[in-house]
């Protein structure tokens, strides 16, 4: 619960700003994004779902049919929030729209399904190098868009695809130099 209302906070944070006089100090400090784009109210709920859905042996006691009508319908709710926002909220100003209600429940969905399917089971690869590359992957892809967007000036589509090559291959990196890099992890 105290994860939802983190999330939720987060949420709100990143709407606050639409309510405020574009010249006030407030709106100015609620377009920082680091003030809700952080590992407190977007890493911590999503890390605490994925410990529950194993304290709790989610993936075997679901259903494969429940979870894909699940995930179908978080998927579209996911769209119509997306089309809502950038239409009704966003329209007018700018900005990147970072917490989306419903990843609440489609990015468990999409963990549970993947996690459910014989053939990509991770039972041979350890699930702490996935645990690994991942948080490698969100530490690293912060800095990777920075400078992406500091010295070329991409399409909002080419910087996603670039962010995410470039944030994958520098946490693979950063993996396989772990041993070397203890510090790290």
């Amino acid at each position: 619960m105290f994860c939802a209302f983190l999330y939720l906070t987060g949420w709100f944070l990143q709407y606050a700003r639409i309510f405020l006089s574009i010249d006030g100090f407030y709106f100015k400090v609620f377009s920082q994004y680091w003030i809700f784009r952080n590992g407190l109210f977007f890493g911590l709920p999503m890390m605490f779902l994925g410990y529950f859905i194993a304290k709790h042996d989610v993936i075997s006691k679901v259903n494969r049919t429940m979870v894909l009508f699940v995930l179908i319908m978080s998927a579209f709710i996911l769209v119509l929030e997306l089309y809502l926002t950038k239409k009704f909220i966003f329209s007018v100003l700018s900005y990147h729209i970072d917490f989306i209600i419903s990843l609440l429940a489609f990015c468990p969905m999409i963990f549970i399904i993947l996690m459910k399917n014989n053939r990509l089971y991770f039972n041979s690869f350890q699930s702490k190098n996935i645990a690994l590359i991942s948080t490698a992957i969100y530490f690293v892809h912060p800095y990777v868009i920075y400078f992406i967007q500091r010295y070329e000036e991409l399409p909002i589509v080419e910087t996603y695809l670039l962010t995410v090559a470039v944030s994958a291959f520098i946490s693979f990196v950063i993996f396989k130099l772990r041993r070397k890099l203890y510090f790290l992890f």
